[in-house]
């Protein structure tokens, strides 16, 4: 199941916005680098009002002491959140622990409420509510096939540059969709070095002593980042401490009020497949074995709590397929030239002047971290050289 939305995942995670490993930028192409992206990375980190939130002191202390014995390191999280305000039209975080499912009061700084509303200001129009089927090559430029939900009528806009930023499955979609049945061409190494992420929540039962109110809260508080090693980060772990849903009588029943939970964030090896099956795509991912890592953290994380044995033990040596997956990846490799991906380092498609991609499908490397900072900070580097050149091309 994927989903489509104008503002993207910024709607409903938990607006944890992490700097990716060193090894994120190696795997970049030569022409990209670490030092060019920084400025893009500080802008997003402004325009989203990125900083962590107030901490717990007694939780950070456990979480110190974990660190220090187990030569993991320590941070705050860093959160797109409005923690102080004294504009009555733009409310603080009350805590309330709602991060996961978009927020209650409009203190979660998602791009709906940041950077869209300043780019249509500048003139663009908006339409939502359109599911975009093809994008075909025509003189001059594409052909977009789309389908008003509103009308339930096909429609079709022709554009000298199209930029897919649909999600890593629904950019890939269009693609393979577009290259099969329409008539956009074959796209080389489409669907390869993709990924369904090396992520995975852990779930964990607070003692009867812990009182719900002293588990209450914001989404996350603290990481914990384990270095491989050479130094480099392998994964996190991100401290959900509350309940993941709070007040959802649905999770009340099926964990139990005082299920509190922890989310991993590994880097992946990027090997999964995505392929065109005739009717749409699938998605051939193995199992990472990192995540079975994260998992043992996890358990080590719990235990230095005091909380209850964790549901299951795993082997850390076993790879382990998460449950689920928020953050697929790749298929769209940013890469110097056609063997090696599909777009180049402005985010063209390569053999398709004018054609760019602009989301997660483009990554190299798996950030381990939360993904949705190096998302934006790629894109906007993509959408500058994207300016640029229709600047010089006076379009």
């Amino acid at each position: 199941m994927n989903a489509l939305a104008v503002g993207g995942t910024s709607l409903v995670n938990s607006a944890l916005m992490q700097r990716p490993a060193g090894s994120f930028f190696d795997a970049l192409p030569a022409e990209l680098t670490a030092r060019e992206l920084e400025p893009r990375y500080r802008a997003v980190e402004e325009a989203l009002t990125i900083a962590p939130g107030p901490g717990d002191e007694s939780n950070r202390q456990v979480l110190a002491a974990l660190a220090d014995d187990r030569k993991w390191k320590l941070a705050r999280a860093p959160q797109a959140i409005r923690w102080e305000s004294q504009d009555a039209s733009r409310p603080a975080c009350i805590r309330c622990n709602r991060c996961m499912v978009s927020c209650n009061v409009g203190a979660k700084q998602s791009l709906d409420l940041t950077l869209i509303p300043g780019t249509l200001d500048a003139g663009p129009a908006l339409r939502d509510l359109c599911a975009v089927q093809t994008a075909e090559s025509i003189e001059g430029g594409y052909a977009v096939r789309f389908r008003d939900a509103r009308t339930r009528r096909a429609e079709i806009w022709r554009a000298p540059r199209v930029v897919l930023a649909a999600g890593t499955l629904n950019t890939l979609k269009i693609l393979f969709r577009s290259s099969v049945a329409g008539g956009l061409g074959r796209i080389e190494r489409l669907g390869q070095h993709a990924s369904l992420g090396a992520d995975t929540l852990g779930l964990y039962r607070a003692p009867r002593d812990v009182a719900p109110s002293a588990i209450d809260g914001h989404c996350a508080d603290s990481l914990l980042e384990v270095p491989d090693a050479g130094g480099d980060r392998e994964f996190t772990v991100a401290m959900l401490t509350s309940p993941l849903l709070p007040r959802s009588s649905l999770l009340r029943r099926a964990q139990g009020r005082r299920t509190l939970s922890m989310v991993g964030f590994g880097r992946d090896a990027m090997d999964g497949r995505v392929v065109w099956n005739g009717r749409g795509i699938e998605v051939r991912h193995k199992a990472q074995a990192v995540v079975g890592r994260i998992l043992a953290s996890m358990d080590r994380t719990a235990e230095a709590y005091g909380w209850d044995k964790p549901h299951r033990r795993h082997d850390p040596a076993q790879p382990k397929r998460p449950w689920m997956s928020v953050h697929p990846m790749g298929g769209c490799r940013m890469a110097s030239d056609a063997r090696q991906g599909v777009v180049d380092f402005k985010g063209e498609v390569f053999g398709h002047p004018g054609l760019h991609v602009a989301d997660a499908s483009v990554f190299a490397s798996g950030p381990a971290a939360a993904p949705a900072l190096s998302v934006a900070a790629l894109s906007w580097w993509i959408a500058e050289r994207i300016a640029a050149e229709a600047g010089r091309a006076g379009a």
